[in-house]
């Protein structure tokens, strides 16, 4: 007689201590939250690289210290800020490890946390359309709507239809009504987002949603001008001689 993974997970568990158990639920609910694997560690990966990257950790744990505690097995946390966060600045100036490691330290507070990469999320809604697909499109924006954290990457990366406008605006609005946080990161400040969006005659839905975001979100802080990655040294393989 075999026995079933799952069942095995729970004998594990129940073996555990109880910081054992906290850490086995925690890394289950990350993986499921939907932050990328290279972020999931949250904030034993954030070096200060940059002057203004102690300052901005230093926001984000005051933002984070805003919100009650409760484990994530037992009950949701009833004590949260009244505004989100929106991480703004250039291509690999850290906004997006910023975010992931408040969604992971919120995780461990027991908030009910999702993260969605924006330029994803409507590509989902698309696929929703196949009558083969696993969710509906109500079934997508009732993820986007039910946690209490939304944390929104690279917004402003998608092309500004009137389609994607209008998904994007009952997203911001169902939170909005709800008083539920939304948290995003972008390449753009308020001011480019609205040209932007402003595509395709879209001025009627780029205002309000602008507006919306100004509403919900402060700025955590100033993120350097400098891409990170590009500092990286680069792993060159040499081609293959052929041999004569």
């Amino acid at each position: 007689m075999t026995t079933e993974p799952i069942a095995a997970d729970v004998v594990s568990l129940n073996l555990m201590t109880i910081e054992g158990q906290r850490a086995f639920i925690t890394a289950h609910v990350v993986g499921e939250s939907g932050i990328p694997r290279r972020y999931q560690e949250g904030f034993a990966l954030w070096k200060n690289l940059a002057p203004e990257f102690p300052v901005l950790r230093g926001a984000a744990m005051a933002w984070i210290g805003q919100f009650g505690s409760a484990p994530p097995w037992t009950e949701s946390v009833t004590k949260l800020p009244e505004r989100g966060l929106a991480f703004i600045g250039q291509t690999g100036c850290g906004k997006s490890l910023l975010a992931a490691c408040i969604a992971r330290a919120l995780i461990e507070r027991g908030v009910s946390v999702k993260w969605q990469n924006a330029l994803e999320l409507f590509s989902r809604i698309r696929r929703s359309w196949n009558k083969e697909g696993e969710e509906s499109e109500g079934d997508i924006l009732e993820d986007m709507t039910r946690p209490q954290v939304l944390f929104l990457d690279d917004l402003g990366k998608e092309k500004p239809t009137r389609w994607v406008l209008e998904r994007l605006y009952t997203i911001l609005e169902r939170r909005f009504s709800d008083q539920k946080i939304i948290c995003f990161t972008s390449n753009d400040s308020g001011a480019a987002l609205v040209e932007k969006m402003r595509g395709d005659g879209c001025e009627d839905l780029a205002e309000p949603i602008i507006s919306r975001l100004s509403g919900m979100c402060d700025t955590i802080g100033e993120f350097p001008k400098t891409d990170f990655r590009r500092k990286q040294p680069m792993a060159i393989v040499e081609p293959t001689k052929e041999r004569g």
